[in-house]
């Protein structure tokens, strides 16, 4: 496999894994305990279980009122944000670049 498909592919990866932990992590549907364990989880599914201490995933404080209007208007703008960029040859168009393009990775970043 290509190193450019597997970012791709990597990258459509992460971002639906991020977004299924916060959209679930803020969601009133689920006990703040449950969505934790389910974020911590998505994240250390061995996508990231390579670099521990990374991120750390502080304890979740109970809902407010107006949390999941905020957390849905998020996750609207996240997938209105990330939509042009399913295919990573938009970001390098845009101006991106990768972030160590020779150094093997799980994971590629891109910077501008």
């Amino acid at each position: 496999m290509s190193p450019r498909s597997w970012i791709g592919r990597t990258l459509s990866r992460a971002w639906a894994t991020a977004l299924a932990g916060l959209a679930l992590a803020l969601s009133g549907s689920a006990a703040p305990a449950l969505a934790a364990d389910a974020t911590v989880s998505n994240m250390s599914n061995g996508a990231m279980a390579h670099m521990p201490g990374h991120m750390y995933m502080t304890t979740l404080r109970p809902l407010a009122a107006g949390d999941r209007q905020k957390a849905d208007a998020l996750v609207v703008r996240a997938k209105a944000a990330m939509a042009p960029y399913q295919d990573y040859r938009k970001a390098l168009s845009d101006g991106y670049e990768i972030f160590l393009p020779n150094v093997p990775q799980t994971q590629y970043h891109f910077t501008k």
